[in-house]
């Protein structure tokens, strides 16, 4: 068997501990015997005498607790790391950045030329198929028109409908 870590212990009894403590500071016994809620120590000094008796024990006590809770929080690791930070790497960030933004360019061109090809195939396949099939069945071709534009406008339509979802998206 293995012994439980008592350092990892240590701290929920630490957190738990706090919370009980923050919580019994919060109320307190007077002489009515009725619970009234005190103000922990920091708002107790800031705040004037009116506000402390206007405020009902309830707001008091939430005030208690959230305060208690917030303490839990650990701090963020940005925070620890924002002591780090030299220039040079911001500049490093700054140079990988456009590098970044000169490889989507050099990417967004490749694929317009890609585009211009597959039209011009397309152009030319429409071309050799007019011809060659006109003077032999006009039927034929007119069914292959028709199926053709058929595709071509499902396909427009449902890209022109993705990208209206995609603008409703972003704005």
């Amino acid at each position: 068997m293995s012994k439980p870590n008592s350092e990892n212990e240590k701290p929920a009894e630490n957190e738990d501990r706090l919370e009980q403590d923050t919580l019994s500071n919060s109320l307190t016994e007077n002489s009515e015997s009725s619970q009234v809620a005190k103000l922990p120590e920091p708002l107790e000094s800031l705040l004037p005498e009116e506000v402390k008796e206007v405020m009902p024990t309830s707001i008091k006590k939430d005030i208690a607790v959230a305060l208690s809770l917030g303490g839990r929080r650990s701090a963020s690791p940005l925070l620890d790391l924002s002591g780090k930070v030299e220039p040079s790497h911001i500049t490093q960030f700054l140079e990988n950045d456009a590098a970044q933004d000169e490889r989507s360019f050099r990417d967004s061109q490749i694929t317009k030329r890609y585009m211009l090809v597959y039209v011009l195939i397309f152009c030319a396949l429409f071309v050799f198929v007019t011809v060659f099939l006109v003077d032999r069945n006009v039927s034929i071709y007119s069914d292959l028109l028709k199926i053709v534009l058929g595709f071509a406008g499902g396909f427009g339509s449902g890209l022109g409908y993705k990208n209206l979802k995609d603008g409703n998206k972003k704005g």
